[in-house]
């Protein structure tokens, strides 16, 4: 296998494992559904996953390289439908915006 071949397979791979990373969340998620509550759990690991893509996004973006563009659209989306479905099942939903609203403004800070 030449380099071209094992780059692309290294590419393919970074992507297959990453969204699957970023996948994870689901199994969280449908825990608060059936539980019908989010308990104490903390939102702090879908916020910092929609900040860490939304950073890597802009990497992408600068950089013009369209895997790391792509794998980071899909965790923001799979990022704030989680932080969707803790809002819906937690009893502390004004301390979940202001958190989210500080990741915003933050990611537009550094726009």
């Amino acid at each position: 296998m030449n380099l071209v071949g094992i780059r692309e397979l290294v590419s393919f791979s970074a992507v297959v494992t990453t969204i699957l990373q970023f996948l994870s969340g689901i199994l969280v998620c449908k825990q608060y559904v059936v539980n019908r509550t989010t308990a104490e759990s903390s939102p702090l690991p879908f916020i910092c996953g929609f900040l860490s893509c939304g950073v890597w996004l802009l990497y992408g973006l600068i950089k013009q390289d369209n895997i790391v563009t792509f794998v980071n659209v899909v965790g923001i989306l799979l990022m704030i439908s989680y932080v969707f479905v803790f809002y819906n099942y937690t009893f502390k939903k004004t301390s979940l915006s202001k958190q989210f609203l500080v990741s915003l403004v933050f990611y537009m800070f550094i726009m």
